[in-house]
């Protein structure tokens, strides 16, 4: 530089957009500054030019509040996701020990229906039989007597039609039985498993393992998540963002001194800032 050349005052700021990248990839801090000048189509020197000037330093500040906010409020929203997607997982494992809940009580309301009714028909269809016997003994000795006895016989006719009826309502609740269930059945949480072998059918009933596991996998999910909530909440200030701190013990004249000793770092790199941008050019 020419010695009597008179110094030209800095040129305003004027932001462009390599500017504002610069200011957003400094904020994100992700990348060295060498990277961020390539990235921004200038030299390291321009860049280390631009982040002591005050506009673009308050631009950085602008750019970390909102990312600051954003990184605060996106585990919240994404927990909320989760939780959301947990519960409709949840509910449908839920409906469906419901479902078997209401299907084994109905199962065994028809069971205990038809245990009454058989407990009704069966002494009588005995009381039948009983009587059918007795009538055909008298029968067959009044034969050897060489007499007919044509009541007993008309009798016999109609208990015999009685009895027939009385089997064939026994035969269709018998069908409709669905049997016995365990009394832990009507949780919902124990499932049939039927086999057919010679010696006819067998039924097993046993714990739906893998339905629980899904549930309690499910619980768990739900309480790291509203753990990790909750923690974020304890950790942030109103609307998500960072709490703010102030240095309360401090007297204000101590206070003061410090901020006119960071003021006074501020300009100290300003001017050796400028003074490199003599020289370079």
């Amino acid at each position: 530089m020419r010695q009597n050349e008179t110094e030209k005052p800095s040129p305003a700021w004027k932001w462009t957009a390599a500017k504002e990248r610069a200011a957003v990839m400094i904020a994100e801090d992700e990348q060295t500054d060498e990277a961020i000048a390539k990235a921004c189509g200038t030299t390291r020197a321009t860049l280390a030019r631009w982040k002591v000037d005050e506009e673009f330093q308050a631009r950085v500040t602008e750019h970390l509040a909102e990312l600051r906010k954003t990184i605060l409020r996106f585990p919240v929203a994404k927990a909320h996701k989760v939780m959301a997607r947990i519960n409709e997982d949840w509910e449908l494992l839920q409906e469906v020990r419901n479902l078997r809940r209401s299907a084994m009580v109905e199962r065994k309301a028809i069971h205990d229906e038809c245990v009454e009714k058989l407990g009704e028909l069966i002494p009588q269809r005995e009381g039948l039989r009983q009587e059918i016997d007795a009538l055909r003994e008298t029968i067959a000795k009044d034969k050897k007597l060489k007499r007919v006895d044509e009541q007993a016989e008309a009798r016999v006719a109609e208990l015999e039609t009685e009895l027939g009826d009385i089997n064939k309502v026994i035969s269709a609740i018998e069908k409709i039985d669905p049997g016995e269930i365990p009394p832990e059945a009507v949780t919902g949480e124990i499932i049939e498993t039927v086999t057919y072998t010679k010696a006819g059918r067998v039924i097993e009933w046993a714990t739906d393992t893998n339905l629980l596991r899904m549930m309690i996998a499910h619980e768990d999910e739900a309480n790291k998540v509203k753990a990790g909530y909750v923690e974020r909440v304890e950790h942030s200030g109103p609307g998500g963002n960072p709490i703010e701190v102030s240095d309360a013990g401090l007297p204000d004249d101590i206070r003061a001194d410090r901020i006119v000793a960071i003021l006074d770092r501020a300009r100290a790199r300003r001017a050796k800032a400028s003074a490199g941008e003599q020289e370079i050019s």
